[in-house]
């Protein structure tokens, strides 16, 4: 009985096999070369090559696209005088440049140019733009377009880009007006601007800026209000280095040997996690500026012309440092939270306050060596708290212009004058080191 179970079972799995045999068909291909099953990239996405029979040019231009499609260069192109070089009469277009250049003379036009601002999403990629009379790209009134991996350089301005739109990897280089400008809710990303004649790049409301360089150009980067900047450098900027416009952030970028300061910004503007150094002499762009209700949080502002940070109302200045700067370290006016930050060596006051400020758990060591009277911490107003700082070897260690303050648990050392408080302040007693260094409540100050 077991044999007759294994001889079946054997049957039925040849059967099988011979069934399946049958279905696959013979096993030898037939004689001649193997066709492909597959698209070409023509048939995946047909492309057509631009040139005088399939996109002639009319008078203001040398070639002229008027259907939607994918275009590509065959060779460089020169440009002629009075016209551009590229007109897009359509929507949904593709040019990719193949890496070839396109060089304007005096007296050319736009070297890619879309002739009306209703078009949209239009794309340009991969090549050099070159000295044309008027824009390398530009696509400035046009929403949700494409620029890629270009460089344009002495033009007008380099590449311009509208409503919704992205340029990344590309540079802009020596135009004599901005380098890169996008319109209201843009991307720039992994792009440099050098040397441009006015910003390097310049966008309006809501864009965002990441990962980019801007570089002795007069202006180095314009934004306009809501905008995110992250990770990005401007340097050797004429003007200041970054500029935010309100609810403007930036988050992990430097700024660093800017003419008119490092970062300026209107209200509401947030730093988080940059550096300003060696930045210039404006007395409203030091390192940081920016208006009421801003914030900066473990910022770094070190060796710049004027105060480190300085901010009006409704500032928040967290765990930042500032040294060495020509005038304050942190310089508020009212309203201001300035907790947990290290200044050092500043010129003038380590930590500048107006009024209903509060200033605590801060370090200041060696500020005020400037001439005339300046403190690790001023307060000039009042309703000021000045609680459990600590200040060292500064001109003035806490340093009290006026009545109506409350300063409470500081320690002072080395000071010209360790605590210089004007009458009419809630002072805790301020206790000297030695035999009588034994605080009678939890609220003193000491000196030591």
């Amino acid at each position: 009985m077991r044999t007759g179970y294994v001889v079946a079972s054997i049957v039925a799995a040849i059967s099988a096999t011979a069934g399946v045999m049958s279905v696959a068909g013979p096993l030898d291909p037939p004689a001649g070369a193997v066709a492909s099953s597959y698209k070409t990239l023509g048939e995946v996405e047909p492309r057509i090559p631009i040139s005088a029979t399939n996109t002639p040019g009319d008078a203001d231009s040398l070639f002229r696209i008027t259907l939607p499609g994918s275009y590509y260069l065959v060779g460089n192109i020169q440009g002629v005088s009075g016209k551009c070089g590229i007109e897009i009469n359509t929507s949904n277009v593709v040019i990719d440049l193949g890496g070839y250049s396109m060089r304007g003379d005096p007296g050319t036009l736009d070297a890619i140019r879309a002739n009306l601002t209703l078009y949209e999403r239009l794309t340009v990629r991969n090549g050099t733009i070159d000295s044309w009379g008027a824009s390398g790209v530009q696509l400035g009134g046009n929403p949700h377009t494409l620029v890629e991996d270009i460089t344009a350089s002495r033009c007008v301005t380099g590449i311009r880009a509208g409503l919704g739109s992205t340029v990344r990897r590309c540079r802009a280089v020596s135009n004599s007006f901005d380098g890169i400008s996008v319109a209201d809710l843009s991307t720039v990303a992994e792009c440099q601007a050098l040397s441009n004649s006015f910003a390097g790049i310049r966008g309006t409301l809501s864009v965002t800026v990441a990962r980019s360089t801007v570089a002795l150009n007069a202006f180095g980067l314009v934004v306009g209000g809501e905008a995110v900047v992250t990770e990005t450098l401007a340097r050797g900027n004429s003007d200041a280095g970054i500029t935010l416009g309100d609810g403007g952030s930036a988050q992990g970028c430097t700024a660093s040997s800017n003419g008119g300061g490092g970062f300026a910004a209107s209200a509401q503007a947030c730093f988080i996690g940059c550096t300003a150094q060696l930045n210039g002499t404006s007395a409203l762009r030091s390192g940081f500026f920016a208006g009421e209700r801003s914030s900066f949080t473990d910022c770094v502002s070190i060796q710049n012309g004027q105060h480190g940070f300085a901010a009006t109302d409704s500032a928040t200045v967290r765990g930042c440092t500032a040294s060495d700067n020509g005038a304050r370290g942190i310089s508020v006016n009212n309203g201001a939270q300035v907790v947990g930050n290290l200044t050092r060596n500043n010129q003038q006051d380590g930590i500048y306050v107006n009024f209903s400020c509060e200033v605590r758990d801060n370090n200041c060591n060696g500020d005020g060596a400037a001439a005339g009277t300046h403190g690790g911490i001023r307060a000039v107003g009042q309703a000021n708290r000045v609680d459990s700082n600590n200040v060292t070897f500064a001109d003035r260690g806490v340093l009290i212009d006026q009545g109506g303050n409350i300063i409470v648990r500081n320690t002072c050392r080395g000071c010209t004058v360790n605590f210089s408080i004007a009458a009419g302040n809630a002072d805790a007693q301020v206790l000297m080191s030695g035999a009588a260094f034994v605080a009678t409540n939890p609220w003193a100050n000491f000196s030591y």
